[in-house]
């Protein structure tokens, strides 16, 4: 499987997760930059079996000079905030988040 064609990358850990996972019921994950909220929510859906509310997402730029040659690099990644219906927990390793 070619590493461009994965969708959800990652589960993104953040306190802010863990604020938001308590009060809104959100699960965060890195995706690709190459898809749109209508596929994310549909590969998020055939994997996991969740109902979702509604999907935003983010682009993440991150700005890191290079000091060998004083460059800018420019990182970009995208994120997903996917809002769960109430009543629905995602379960990864044993590990439940509400």
């Amino acid at each position: 499987m070619n590493i461009n064609n994965i969708v959800l990358k990652s589960f993104y850990l953040t306190e802010k997760f863990f604020y938001l996972s308590k009060k809104n019921n959100v699960v965060i994950f890195k995706v690709n930059k190459c898809y749109n909220k209508f596929q994310i929510l549909n590969v998020f859906v055939k994997y996991f079996n969740l109902k979702v509310l509604k999907i935003r997402t983010i682009i993440v730029k991150k700005n890191i000079l290079n000091k060998k040659n004083n460059s800018l690099k420019i990182y970009k990644w995208k994120k997903a905030y996917i809002f769960l219906k109430k009543g629905e927990n995602l379960k990864i390793d044993n590990i439940k988040y509400k």
